[in-house]
């Protein structure tokens, strides 16, 4: 049965369960269903039970179905195995398939075989691990967008636009006697490609904020020592995750935990107390916390309405108003409030919330408002960029645009022509049609076995 295109893997994650499913894809598929399910006639797309059967003896009692290509997640004939999740059962049924000469899939094979047969642009197999391993729920049907062809059908649309503008140029050249027409193509096709250019800005200036979301938006709390910074941290959690005492400096490291935010992935840091110390440790702390405010999207500054407010806090507020990143200001101790903060109103703060992390107070309004902040980022996005490999890419067509704007395009039509067919190769890059990237590199490197 040796045949070197067949592979199989293991689909579902790793470890036992009710169910695991074995993935095979290729050429043998239909000799493997008549050698180990003992089915010599099979129809496409119906679930069937039986036994895998190797050397006469049962393995497990099974469900499969049968995909026959093209019409396949690979374009290959495809089996799927939905064995019982036991670890032994799992292995033994990969054992036999490979000691019958069926190779293990590596890691993004099977996506790999679809992009390869056209089932797939590059960009919707991209989407399709970003998916796998997506944490937040907002993005769901963005990246769906992405799977289902909506991105890749707008870099079509572009590219289309680019080969019209090539046809303008070529026309141009045809109408150079005519000044007035030459002058008309050269116009339009300046006009289409500024049309693009705002189309391919728009989708760069995505990707920052896609990016945060996919990777999880990164929440620095802090404060001076005793501020209810750890206090805040156990309260979301529901759990004593950092220990809370009455003394300064008891937080001297960086404490990260992941939560979620009404869809959104997030990681809170609880950092430790910035005030002036000589105690080594303490200060390799609050080093740590500054290098963390670099990193930072957004940061929840704690004050302690029981002490007074310092100027070495206005300063550092005056500073993160300064930078780029989401500010939310919690006045902690409201219920024991001694002392007027009212000067923190001179800072023209859009986020300010009183309340009590003792009593939970103001905590669900503070985490309400960061929610906010998020749905407001994604609601003018449409198409989002969210792989550094496509921001590479679209920079490129960028530049290369702003480079053919510079052109006389009638008087420089080769410049023009060469220009715009790199522009073209990058967009082919994007989804995956280029002859000069290794698609293969990329899938292996990137993706899980399985998939």
């Amino acid at each position: 049965m040796s045949n070197d295109d067949t592979v199989c893997a293991i689909s579902t994650p790793k470890g036992s369960g009710a169910i695991a499913i074995v993935r095979i894809s290729g050429t043998s598929v239909k000799s493997i269903i008549k050698k180990f399910l003992n089915r010599s006639k099979i129809s496409e797309r119906r679930i069937y039970t039986g036994f895998f059967k190797y050397n006469d003896n049962i393995i497990d009692k099974v469900n499969y179905v049968y995909f026959k290509g093209p019409r396949s997640y690979t374009g290959e004939d495809l089996l799927e195995i939905y064995c019982h999740g036991s670890i032994s059962v799992q292995n033994k049924l990969l054992d036999i398939l490979v000691s019958n000469g069926i190779n293990i899939a590596n890691p993004g094979e099977f996506t790999l075989r679809a992009i390869l047969n056209n089932k797939m642009t590059l960009i919707e197999g991209e989407a399709i691990n970003q998916l796998i391993n997506n944490r937040s729920e907002k993005l769901i049907t963005k990246l769906n967008e992405h799977i289902n062809g909506g991105f890749s059908q707008k870099i079509e649309n572009i590219r289309e636009g680019l080969v019209e503008v090539k046809a303008l140029v070529e026309a141009g050249i045809d109408f150079s006697d005519n000044d007035e027409i030459s002058d008309e193509l050269l116009l339009k096709s300046k006009n289409n490609l500024r049309n693009i250019n705002i189309q391919i800005k728009k989708l760069i200036n995505s990707f920052d904020i896609g990016k945060m979301l996919l990777d999880g938006y990164h929440i620095a709390i802090i404060g001076k020592p005793n501020v209810g910074k750890s206090s805040l941290l156990n309260i979301i959690l529901r759990k004593e995750r950092a220990i809370v005492t009455e003394y300064a400096g008891t937080t001297r490291d960086v404490l990260k935990e992941e939560v979620n935010i009404e869809g959104y992935d997030a990681f809170l840091y609880d950092t430790a107390g910035l005030h002036k110390t000589e105690d080594f440790i303490e200060k390799l702390g609050i080093e740590k916390v500054k290098e963390l405010l670099k990193d930072a999207d957004c940061v929840i500054f704690m004050f302690d309405l029981s002490t007074p407010l310092e100027k070495g806090e206005l300063k550092l507020l005056r500073s993160l108003q300064r930078g780029k990143k989401d500010l939310f200001l919690f006045l902690n101790k409201k219920d024991i409030k001694r002392f007027d903060y009212s000067e923190l109103e001179n800072y023209a703060l859009k986020y300010i919330y009183y309340g009590s992390v003792k009593k939970n107070i103001g905590i669900d309004k503070l985490f309400k408002g960061i929610a906010l902040v998020l749905n407001e980022k994604m609601a003018d996005q449409g198409i989002m960029l969210f792989s550094k490999r496509q921001k590479a890419l679209l920079t490129k067509a960028n530049r290369t645009l702003k480079e053919i704007e510079k052109c006389d395009i009638i008087k420089e039509t080769e410049i023009a022509a060469f220009l715009l067919n790199d522009l073209m190769e990058f967009l082919d890059q994007l989804i995956g049609k280029s002859k000069k990237i290794d698609i293969k590199d990329y899938i292996f490197k990137n993706f899980c076995i399985g998939k």
